[in-house]
């Protein structure tokens, strides 16, 4: 009746629900091959011929063929059907998504925090090694290093209470053109004799960036937010005054027009002016040549991609590397000593720190995998049972 292949089943119980959640999780985002998985296709395809290889044929036919047996082989331990074949050879996305993701290497700023904490502890033969991820940035000709740990331990007053997690859902560093770093060069000199001669202000002698400011800083994300809200809607009342016809005045919904659609689009999209700010002086690499800005619109359509393993789990193993891992990734911090003081272990930590609703459902949902996981393990134990294994 359904014309296709159909594999129904009742799902009665919590376990199979989340065994099936977990299988399918794991085969849609089921890694390529490894290396040694890809030479023993190739392998593989060299021994079914050998009299081909014996031969000494080097005509391109048996080139093709050879080469054809290998992605074959290869396509096959993927599990690539034929349709997702068809869509890279046409050249279309083999997938649709609502969010985008970002790459997040956690494990480089939990590493760095244990590392600062061991140091100062003085256990400095504990110290793992600091896989930073470090960018290589042409600035004028030349290559700076930065360190993604530096960018938000240094990030702008004005994201003082930025948390990691929203740090790397929001933040955007662009690299200032010649005029804009002249003139932020010049801010910062004439800053600097404002404070010699006892004027100087506090913002500029944090680094706020001045060429493509708008904004005070926030001691409150909410607050930023707002503001931000406000701006765009100020930057829409500018951008209408003077105008002979007023768009604010038309029925949007009542105009099924592709082309007006598109051009209301356009028109929110540009009507918001990003406010970008330096980082503090003691980022040597980016504080003159980039500056950052926040979009928290972003918020909710950017997920973190995880990168260096899974995050730890919540009912098993190190309870301490846990604690440190949920209170690096939902507390703001400069120094790892803002994560808890010399007295507290991170588990009484993470009990005090009053974590949003928001946070607490990322915490809950870090740990639904393992849930899923245990539940597969349990459901084939009981089909394995079933079946008399």
């Amino acid at each position: 009746m359904s014309r296709s292949n159909t594999d129904v089943t009742s799902l009665l119980s919590g376990t199979s629900v989340k065994a099936v959640i977990s299988y399918v999780s794991d085969y849609v985002s089921k890694l390529g091959l490894k290396t040694y998985q890809a030479f023993a296709s190739v392998h593989d395809v060299f021994n079914r011929n050998t009299e081909v290889m014996n031969s000494g044929a080097t005509g391109t036919n048996t080139s093709k063929n050879l080469m054809r047996q290998m992605i074959n082989s290869m396509s096959t331990k993927l599990e690539i059907g034929s349709p997702m074949a068809a869509m890279y050879l046409l050249g279309n996305p083999d997938h649709y998504k609502s969010h985008t993701y970002v790459n997040f290497p956690w494990r480089t700023y939990v590493t760095f925090v244990q590392n600062e904490w061991k140091l100062k502890m003085g256990f400095k033969e504990d110290q793992e090694d600091l896989d930073d991820v470090v960018l290589l940035k042409n600035d004028n000709g030349t290559y700076v290093a930065s360190s993604c740990v530096d960018n938000y331990r240094y990030r702008p007053i004005a994201y003082e209470n930025v948390t990691l997690y929203e740090w790397i859902q929001c933040s955007e560093v662009e690299m200032r053109s010649r005029k804009e770093r002249a003139e932020f060069e010049a801010d910062m000199e004439l800053t600097e004799k404002w404070a010699k001669n006892g004027t100087g202000d506090y913002d500029d002698m944090n680094g706020t960036d001045h060429s493509d400011d708008e904004g005070d800083n926030y001691s409150d994300l909410d607050d930023f937010i707002l503001h931000d809200d406000e701006s765009e809607l100020s930057n829409d009342e500018d951008s209408d005054a003077g105008k002979e016809t007023d768009d604010s005045d038309y029925d949007w919904d009542s105009d099924t027009d592709d082309a007006t659609v598109v051009r209301k689009e356009k028109k929110k999209s540009s009507s918001y002016k990003a406010v970008r700010h330096a980082f503090l002086p003691e980022h040597k690499a980016l504080y003159l040549s980039h500056s950052v800005h926040c979009d928290f619109r972003k918020i909710k359509t950017i997920i973190p991609n995880f990168l260096g393993g899974a995050v730890p789990r919540a009912d098993k193993g190190n309870r301490d590397y846990y604690c440190a891992t949920m209170l690096t990734l939902f507390k703001a911090w400069r120094s790892p000593m803002d994560l808890k003081d010399n007295e507290s272990t991170w588990d009484q930590a993470f009990e005090d720190h009053t974590f949003t609703e928001r946070q607490l459902e990322l915490i809950a949902n870090f740990n639904l995998r393992y849930e899923c996981n245990d539940a597969r393990d349990d459901h084939y134990a009981i089909m394995r049972k079933k079946n008399g294994c």
